[in-house]
């Protein structure tokens, strides 16, 4: 087995949350790597930012912004469905408390949420030099932050290479 890093790095052009589609440069990390078979890696280690895998349309991306949304917008001890507040609903209360407390902005909580719920990395499996996501599926940069700086994506590709 053999390892080869590669950074990616993009930039932020929108305000709000932006999600980007990096699943070109990705693949073409994998390619140039002539990894044979194997696994990649997509990995984010800003808690301003989450990878995740889904098929890259107008209609999801809004729809799980909304879902993401919901998560934060409950009452007073019931969940946004009116219920008791349980699982993911008691973390985010956990967390939101523990923000206040510990005096941080509460845009900075929101974050960290974020990228709690969507994850900091992706593992991929590779064969014939191909990434193996599924036809709809596509490899997705989420930036919470506010900042117009450059991100970087660590992209790990382990496997069988070429002699």
């Amino acid at each position: 087995m053999k390892v080869k890093t590669v950074e990616l790095h993009f930039n932020k052009t929108e305000e709000g949350v932006q999600v980007t589609d990096i699943t070109r440069q990705v693949d073409h990390s994998v390619i140039d790597s002539q990894m044979q078979d194997g696994i990649v890696i997509v990995h984010v280690s800003s808690p301003k930012l989450s990878i995740s895998t889904m098929d890259y349309e107008e209609g999801n991306i809004h729809d799980l912004k909304t879902a993401l949304t919901k998560l934060e917008q409950k009452e007073k001890g019931t969940s946004i469905y009116g219920h008791s507040v349980g699982g993911m609903g008691t973390a985010v209360s956990y967390i939101e408390h523990k923000g206040k407390h510990l005096g941080l902005p509460r845009a900075e909580g929101d974050r960290s949420i974020m990228h709690a719920i969507l994850g900091p990395s992706i593992t991929i499996p590779v064969k014939g030099n191909r990434t193996m996501l599924g036809k709809w599926q596509q490899i997705l940069l989420w930036d919470f932050g506010k900042m117009a700086e450059v991100k970087r994506v660590v992209v790990q590709i382990i496997g069988e290479f070429p002699a």
